[in-house]
C-alpha cells in the first residue's frame, strides 16, 4: 500500500523545495525513522536536520505522528487525497524566562498539601512577597523532563485568569520546585454535589480555562474536578499540568491521565486530540453535579478501565435524565460533551456558547464564596 502525501518544510531551513509530492511503500512506512530519512532527501534537507515528528491535520486539529505504531496506524487507510503533512522539531521549544527562577531561600515551607505520582505539594510562606503559596516539588532525576515541560507550559499560561498562577521555579541538583498560587479552598471534589448556581458558575471558569489552554494548541489529558481548585473568593482555576502536553509534542498514542476520565478511544489505544479532553470535561460536570464518581473502580487496570467505558456509554440516557431533573441546559452540555464518537463531540470553540454557560457567564463569583465559606465553617479545620 502506497501513502501520497505532500511534504510540507516548516522551519526555516536551506534545502530543496518548501514542499513537495511524495509516495511512500509499505517498506518505508514500517519505521517512523525512514519516513522521516525519506522526506529530508526529497526535501533536499541535511540527514541531521533536528526534525523528529510529523504534524499533520484530522477534522481540522493538529496531530502529531513520532513513532512506528503511529505512522503505521496512519498508513493503514490512507486518504483518497494526498495528506499534507509538515515536518517539526521538539529542539524548538520555548525555554523558560530567567525572571521565572527563583531562589528557595525565599521560601519557608509549612506543610505538606498533598501528595501524588507526580510529587508532593506543600504549603510555604514567600517571604520576599509576604504571601501564602503552593510548591510542587518532585525529584528531579526522576521526572526532570516532564517537569521542565509543565513549567514551560505554567509560563505560556499565565495571561488567564481562571489558571492557577505561576510564579516560578526553583531548579535545585536533585528537586524542581514549582511555585504556584495557594488556591485556600483546594479542590472542587470536597463539596460535591454541588448547588447549580455555584456548579454554573464554576463551569464556566472552568471551560473559560480550557478555551484559553486548546487556543494555544495544548491538551490537558487530565480533566477532574480534583484539578478544579478553588478559592474563599469564589475564583475556581484550571491546575496540574503534569501530564498535559502541547499538540506537537503529544504523543497521539500515550495513555496518560487518570484512567477512569479517559474517553473510550484513549482507552482503546487509538489517536486522540482536544476532544478527549471534551469528553473527560463532560465526566467532571457530571460528577460535580451528581456528588459522586459514575465509577468506584479499584485500580487502573484495562479490564476495569474498559469495563467503565462500557458502563458510561451503556448509561448514558440515564446519566442524562438524571442531570436533565436538575437543570435542561447542563444537561444539554454534558450530552454535547459524551458522546462515545470523538467528531461528535461539541467542538472546544461551542461550549461557550450553549446555553448553562450564557446563563452563568456573569453570575457573580460571590455565590461561589459564600458556599465554600460556609462548608469550611461546618467542617472546621477542612481546609
Amino acid at each position: 500500500m502506497v501513502l501520497r502525501v505532500v511534504a510540507h518544510l516548516s522551519e526555516d531551513e536551506e534545502g530543496g523545495p518548501k514542499e513537495i509530492a511524495v509516495e511512500l511503500d509499505d517498506f518505508t512506512l514500517l519505521f517512523f525513522e525512514t519516513v522521516i530519512a525519506e522526506l529530508k532527501a526529497k526535501l533536499g534537507i541535511d540527514s541531521s536536520a533536528p526534525f523528529d515528528y510529523l504534524e499533520y491535520e484530522e477534522d481540522g486539529y493538529p496531530c502529531n505522528v513520532k513513532t512506528d505504531e503511529e505512522i503505521q496506524s496512519l498508513s493503514e487507510s490512507p486518504p483518497e487525497d494526498p495528506l499534507h503533512i509538515w515536518l517539526k522539531s521538539s529542539r524548538h521549544h520555548h525555554a523558560i524566562s530567567d525572571d521565572f527562577i527563583l531562589n528557595s531561600a525565599d521560601f519557608i515551607m509549612k506543610q505538606e498539601l498533598a501528595t501524588g505520582q507526580f510529587g508532593t505539594v506543600y504549603l510555604a510562606e514567600d517571604i520576599r512577597h509576604e504571601r501564602l503559596v503552593a510548591v510542587k516539588s518532585i525529584i528531579a532525576n526522576l521526572e526532570m523532563a516532564k517537569m521542565q515541560q509543565e513549567v514551560e507550559i505554567l509560563s505560556e499560561l499565565r495571561d488567564c485568569p481562571q489558571i492557577v498562577q505561576f510564579f516560578g521555579a526553583i531548579f535545585e541538583d536533585d528537586h524542581i520546585k514549582i511555585i504556584l498560587e495557594y488556591m485556600d479552598g483546594l479542590s472542587l471534589d470536597k463539596y460535591e454535589p454541588l448547588p447549580i448556581d455555584v456548579h454554573g458558575v464554576a463551569s464556566v471558569a472552568i471551560i473559560n480555562a480550557l478555551s484559553f489552554l486548546w487556543s494555544k494548541s495544548i491538551i490537558h489529558r487530565d480533566i477532574k474536578p480534583s484539578n478544579f481548585l478553588v478559592n474563599s473568593n469564589g475564583d475556581v482555576k484550571l491546575a496540574d499540568f503534569g501530564v498535559s502536553r502541547t499538540l506537537e509534542f503529544s504523543n497521539a498514542f500515550t495513555g496518560v491521565g487518570t484512567a477512569i476520565y479517559l474517553p473510550p478511544e484513549r482507552i482503546k489505544g487509538g489517536a486522540y486530540s482536544v476532544s478527549s479532553d471534551v469528553w473527560s470535561l463532560g465526566l467532571s460536570l457530571t460528577e460535580m453535579a451528581l456528588g459522586s464518581a459514575l465509577w468506584a473502580a479499584q485500580n487502573n487496570s484495562f479490564n476495569i478501565v474498559s469495563d467503565f467505558s462500557h458502563h458510561i456509554i451503556e448509561n448514558l440516557s440515564k446519566i442524562f435524565e438524571e442531570i436533565g431533573s436538575i437543570d435542561f441546559d447542563l444537561q444539554a452540555l454534558i450530552s454535547g460533551c459524551l458522546k462515545p464518537i470523538p467528531n461528535d463531540r461539541l467542538a472546544f470553540y461551542d461550549l461557550k456558547g450553549t446555553k448553562f454557560v450564557k446563563k452563568y457567564s456573569f453570575v457573580n463569583k460571590k455565590v461561589v464564596a459564600d458556599f465554600i465559606l460556609s462548608k469550611q465553617s461546618v467542617n472546621a479545620g477542612f481546609v
